[in-house]
């Protein structure tokens, strides 16, 4: 691609990272294995070896947290004739085994989460008076650590990705605990029945309500309304099937609400801010774990807003929702 003038040496890098150097890495691996293996084919111990080797696979962490960077590249140089069609050729040759670009340059990152799962099977099959037995427990636990510590700093990059996205319309939006969020809870596109789109994003601290944008091509969030402290927010859990109707973002999210203390169950999300009403909304939230890298990440398959509006102690609140229906919106299955 360098050679054909589709693709920057620069966009190269930021799309590959540092492949090569990992190379040396498994090469060490391999070499230690040839040398403990003996003329029948079979190693004597493997533990030591692995116990010496695993915590090496730390140097992952670059690599897997610029995966979401990455990715949103290649997606938007793929809008280029010349990249599409190239990639193209690459997916029809033989060599690609009909697996696109992004499957290659994932692979890393699916054969590390797989480390655990080989490592309990080679313990299985070890017999327990083995010297291994002990040292291969040790090795499970450093990977697991080795993976936990990865997947942190995954998400941080993912948090901070986003946050990098963001567009303020007003400089009272703008809040230093987004700016100093770590971690992304959840995200994921919220619709309401006239097909109106919001982008949510859940950090540490706040809850961010977007308009996804597009800027020289590339993705942006506009911030919609104030972005919501956590601590004004309240968990509690919604029944299957228990949102039926629509309503407006507008009503939903006003800018005059008083504040509530944040309660944490799982389920759904509560800001409470009027002085005569309390309008709730309620997210009714399925989270799934992606493997060991989605827990910064999960994603949501299904998003549920409610409102309800209440009467609060004043004879103005009961007059003003006098009739008022509930209200609802409701988001589609999200990726």
């Amino acid at each position: 691609m360098l050679k054909l003038s589709i693709m920057s040496e620069e966009e190269l890098t930021h799309i590959f990272g540092d492949l090569d150097s990992y190379i040396p890495l498994h090469e060490d691996l391999l070499a230690s294995l040839g040398e403990a293996t003996k003329p029948d084919g079979t190693v004597e111990q493997i533990g030591p070896i692995l116990v010496k080797w695993l915590p090496r696979l730390h140097a992952y962490k670059g690599y897997c947290s610029n995966q979401l960077a990455a990715k949103a590249l290649l997606d938007q140089k793929k809008q280029d004739r010349r990249v599409q069609d190239f990639l193209q050729r690459c997916l029809e040759s033989p060599f690609s085994r009909k697996l696109d670009l992004w499957s290659f340059l994932d692979i890393p990152r699916s054969r590390l989460v797989k480390y655990p799962l080989l490592l309990k099977e080679i313990l299985r099959h070890t017999p327990k008076e083995h010297p291994d037995i002990h040292i291969l427990q040790e090795a499970i636990s450093i990977i697991q650590g080795v993976l936990s510590d990865i997947n942190v700093k995954k998400g941080e990059s993912e948090c901070q990705y986003y946050i990098d996205k963001l567009e303020y319309l007003d400089e009272k939006q703008k809040d230093p605990r987004i700016e100093g969020s770590k971690a992304l809870l959840c995200h994921g596109e919220l619709k309401n029945k006239n097909g109106h789109k919001l982008y949510v994003f859940l950090f540490q601290e706040m809850l961010v309500l977007t308009r996804p944008v597009t800027r020289n091509e590339r993705q942006a969030f506009q911030v919609y309304r104030q972005p919501i402290p956590v601590q004004e927010l309240l968990l509690e859990d919604l029944q299957d099937g228990d949102v039926k109707m629509g309503g407006s973002f507008r009503g939903a999210f006003a800018n005059h609400w008083d504040t509530a203390p944040f309660h944490s169950s799982s389920g759904a999300l509560l800001p409470k801010r009027c002085t005569n009403m309390k309008e709730k909304i309620f997210i009714k939230k399925h989270l799934q774990q992606g493997g060991v890298f989605g827990i910064s990440n999960l994603p949501m398959q299904s998003l549920d807003f409610r409102i309800r509006r209440e009467v609060a102690e004043s004879s103005y609140a009961k007059k003003r929702i006098e009739g008022m229906n509930n209200k609802v919106l409701c988001a589609g299955n999200l990726p």
